[in-house]
């Protein structure tokens, strides 16, 4: 019923940057009275069938499903279609909007200087702090993600990218690192450093672990040949014996 309500809009206010980046928004439009702008950052689909394309990704339709049916469920509930109820639903209200715009953002606004001031202070074991770094470090390697505005869904998309380029990290190992990256994002989210979670409009496939291939006999007869204390050779002797 609503779902010509619900449309795509590529750079309505016409201010395409100079590296080919145009920002997206889901237009809600019901009357005069109810119209609504939503974005979702920032792409580079500026031909129709970039558009096209960009138009028929999953996690896109999912977003405006949602919102279809939130103006479903209005129209349900008898309640008025105005901005003002659309707004209150999606918690939006003008307080909570000036209280937004008073936040102060720390570190300059820099994600990397937040994410290492974290990943220092945090009580965490050594092994976990050390992962986390090497997520740290990729992202700094990658140079794309600086500013906690650079957090959006294309550039967190082209991080994953850039993970996978050079085929020697597998998809449980790249989801290692959105797991790692997506818990610094969440907080700089909640405490309202950045408009929305780009996570919350990009999947990446968990993947399965690799096969581990088995132990050549040459291998295992360095394993036989190491000199080691009682029971770390009892211990070598075990393993020997299961491979």
């Amino acid at each position: 019923m609503f779902e010509k309500a619900v449309k795509l809009v590529f750079d309505r206010k016409k201010k395409m940057t100079k590296d080919g980046l145009v920002t997206v928004e889901i237009q809600l439009c019901v009357s005069r009275d109810c119209r609504k702008y939503i974005s979702l950052g920032a792409t580079r689909a500026t031909t129709p069938e970039e558009r096209a394309t960009y138009s028929e990704r999953a996690e896109v339709k999912e977003q405006m499903e949602k919102y279809v049916k939130l103006l479903e469920a209005m129209h349900l509930l008898g309640e008025e279609m105005t901005t003002a109820n659309l707004n209150a639903h999606l918690g939006i209200t003008p307080k909570e909007k000036k209280e937004k715009e008073s936040v102060t953002v720390p570190f300059n606004g820099n994600f990397i200087d937040f994410m290492h001031d974290s990943i220092m202070n945090e009580r965490i074991e050594e092994g976990t702090r050390k992962v986390r770094l090497v997520t740290l470090g990729s992202l700094v390697e990658f140079g794309k993600i600086q500013k906690f505005s650079d957090l959006t869904a294309d550039n967190i998309r082209a991080f994953d990218a850039w993970l996978r380029e050079d085929g020697t990290r597998c998809d449980v190992t790249v989801a290692g690192y959105h797991k790692r990256l997506r818990h610094y994002v969440a907080e700089v989210f909640e405490r309202g450093w950045i408009e929305r979670n780009p996570y919350n409009l990009f999947t990446y496939p968990h993947g399965h672990h690799r096969e581990r291939k088995p132990l050549t006999e040459k291998e295992l007869e360095k394993m036989r040949a190491l000199a080691l204390p009682p029971k770390e050779a009892k211990a070598r002797d075990l393993f020997i014996f299961s491979a």
